[in-house]
């Protein structure tokens, strides 16, 4: 964001994650705004490319930097790749009708992701990490849907 001369107002970190609170003045254009929700993916990314590259592929580090950068790069709301669908979309409809389609696809995406780790519990009997992230990602579009609009 800074480089593309729009410093973030604030970023607050919660349990849950991290929330950049966007500039007033020199708001981003819906392209910069999809290339700055995919520069933390794409770190991951590069992070895990270089250390296949040193041979360190099957390195703790490597396989999660892949995991991340790979699962926040699902066009899922609020994760990057969601936020990164709705800023394209904005740029060719209307920004209500951008955000419509991009919840849909979220929903769309989540039930498969849920069940997955649905049966990821049943057959480890504790790892119940997919299951509980799916449910927040869940949880967390109906409530926005819900909130008060501003």
């Amino acid at each position: 964001m800074i480089l593309f001369g729009s410093p973030p107002k604030a970023v607050q970190f919660s349990a849950l994650g991290c929330q950049i609170v966007l500039p007033e003045k020199n708001p981003l254009s819906y392209g910069r705004s999809a290339l700055v929700s995919l520069a933390g993916p794409a770190c991951n990314l590069l992070c895990f490319g270089i250390m296949v590259l040193f041979s360190q592929g099957n390195h703790m580090f490597a396989v999660v930097s892949f995991t991340l950068g790979m699962f926040h790069c699902l066009p899922i709301e609020p994760l990057d790749g969601g936020l990164a669908l709705r800023a394209i979309l904005s740029s060719v409809l209307e920004s209500e009708k951008a955000e419509k389609i991009t919840f849909f696809l979220s929903l769309i995406l989540l039930f498969p992701l849920s069940v997955l780790g649905f049966l990821i519990l049943l057959r480890t009997r504790y790892n119940f990490s997919l299951l509980f992230l799916s449910l927040y990602l869940m949880l967390y579009l109906v409530l926005k849907r819900e909130g008060p609009s501003y």
